[in-house]
């Protein structure tokens, strides 16, 4: 689940020279594989960094399961009404324990 202006969030944030990434090796996010949202939501939850409320805002409007993210302030969190905040690893471990 995404939003377009969390698609262009990560291009922009993907595009810094730390990072070191080229915006077609995440072919991934592009719309068809990914359930786009349209955000309504203008929830204010991370007031440490409210660059990451687009986050927030797309994952409640898309009633995502999940809220993955390597992003501290999200990660502080824990949860955002009742969608639990977790790690790429602790998804990855999530994904491979049996149902």
């Amino acid at each position: 689940i995404s939003s377009r202006r969390l698609i262009d969030e990560i291009k922009k944030v993907l595009s810094r020279q730390k990072f070191n990434i080229e915006w077609n090796l995440l072919a991934f996010l592009k719309p068809g594989l990914i359930e786009i949202v349209d955000v309504k939501s203008e929830f204010k939850a991370v007031p440490d960094d409210p660059d990451d409320n687009i986050v927030i805002n797309a994952a409640y409007d898309g009633r995502a399961d999940y809220i993955v993210s390597g992003d501290r302030h999200l990660l502080k969190m824990k949860e955002f009404a009742g969608i639990p905040i977790v790690t790429v690893a602790r998804m990855l471990d999530i994904l491979e324990t049996p149902a």
